[in-house]
């Protein structure tokens, strides 16, 4: 965050294998109401749907049907919300390339595995990827960036008419 504005001035304070140097720029990332202003500007508001994460995160199933009837869609299926791909580390990345090369049952050598060959991946999946707990942001820059935000963050509540700084614990 500190190095924000100066990269911004200076080019060369980015980092030189910086795939993609403007995601650097958080604050720009995370400053939702211009982003949001181009589409209105374009689109009709009924041509337009904001949906939060937030919303997504705690109401998939509300979020989920909102979004098919916006879209004019069958609301009545109803699919599963399991987390699939939680936050996860490859522990051992050499044992995760042998089985996808040699044991996945759509591999050449995990096709012979017949039987087998779904348990074996699996165990071996389960030996080389673990699923931590994501560590929480440091209570320091946490309040940092709500200072920072904190106007940002009013304008785009306002606009979506919507309390985001409780929402968001601001406070």
């Amino acid at each position: 965050l500190a190095l924000e504005d100066k990269r911004r001035n200076d080019w060369s304070l980015v980092p030189p294998k910086a795939r993609h140097p403007s995601r650097l720029f958080y604050s720009a990332i995370t400053d939702f109401l211009p982003q949001i202003a181009r589409y209105e500007r374009l689109f009709p508001p009924e041509q337009i749907l904001i949906l939060l994460l937030h919303d997504l995160q705690r109401r998939p199933a509300e979020t989920y049907r909102r979004t098919l009837a916006f879209l004019g869609l069958d609301t009545s299926f109803k699919p599963s919300f399991k987390t699939y791909n939680p936050n996860r580390e490859i522990r051992l990345p050499k044992v995760l390339e042998f089985a996808d090369r040699h044991v996945h049952p759509d591999s050449a050598p995990g096709r012979r595995l017949k039987p087998a060959r779904r348990l074996t991946y699996r165990l071996l999946w389960r030996l080389a990827v673990r699923y931590p707990q994501r560590a929480t942001m440091d209570a320091h820059i946490l309040h940092e960036l709500r200072q920072q935000r904190h106007g940002a963050v009013e304008l785009l509540g306002e606009h979506l008419n919507r309390n985001l700084k409780a929402l968001w614990g601001y406070g």
